[in-house]
């Protein structure tokens, strides 16, 4: 751990536990993913998350994504996971084989709960009845949000520039300043956002194509799945 520009810590990968720590106490940084490096915070702290609005000057309909560490949380944030759903994510999540892959799903309603809570959700999804899910795969990521719980996660950059940061040194200034921490993986990640697909209907809808391609999903699906 060491201190740069500003007051802004500098973890590497062998801080796990302090960069859990650091985010359980409420603190915005700029995590590595296996796609790029994002801004992350807590999942379900609304303060937090006009923090990360407000360094990334993101327009408050722009959803974020948030990123969990294992399956279950699914159940715990969505509802109606369909057939197709879980197959997408023991195909691309939890094989050998990982892939990049978002999912949007409906969102769990939160009436019942805090309404702090509540707010929070409606600002991860900019207020829509979805959610966008990703387990990422990267190893580190899995071991914080086991230790943090979910957090959220959108690109370390300014809105509206196109930049997807595999570096540190390719995160604007402005961010790199402004957070409160920064993990650098120490090398470059691969640099290509997730694809994203709405699965909220009865077929998949592509919503933005990254590494792994909408094609083989499709391929996927076709092979079977949607009959079983």
């Amino acid at each position: 751990m060491r201190k740069v520009e500003s007051k802004t810590i500098i973890y590497g990968c062998s801080d796990i536990s302090a960069i859990a720590e650091k985010i359980c106490s409420g603190a915005v940084g700029v995590l590595p993913t296996s796609t790029i490096y994002g801004i992350s915070c807590i999942y379900d702290n609304e303060y937090l998350l006009n923090k990360v609005y407000a360094i990334k000057q993101r327009p408050a309909n722009m959803p974020f994504i948030t990123l969990i560490p294992c399956i279950d949380w699914l159940e715990k944030i969505c509802c109606n996971i369909s057939r197709v759903v879980q197959a997408l994510a023991e195909k691309y999540w939890l094989s050998d084989s990982p892939e990049p892959l978002t999912l949007i799903l409906e969102k769990r309603s939160l009436k019942e709960k805090r309404q702090k809570n509540k707010c929070s959700q409606d600002m991860v999804s900019a207020a829509r009845e979805t959610i966008a899910i990703r387990l990422d795969f990267l190893p580190e990521i899995i071991e914080i949000t086991k230790l943090s719980g979910p957090i959220i996660s959108t690109s370390a950059t300014i809105s509206g520039t196109d930049i997807a940061p595999k570096t540190i040194r390719q995160v604007p200034a402005p961010v790199r300043e402004k957070v409160d921490f920064i993990f650098d993986y120490g090398k470059p990640l691969a640099g290509l956002a997730s694809t994203i697909i709405d699965v909220t209907g009865d077929l998949p809808v592509l919503i933005r194509e990254g590494s792994l391609k909408y094609c083989d999903i499709l391929k996927f699906l076709d092979s079977g799945v949607l009959l079983k």
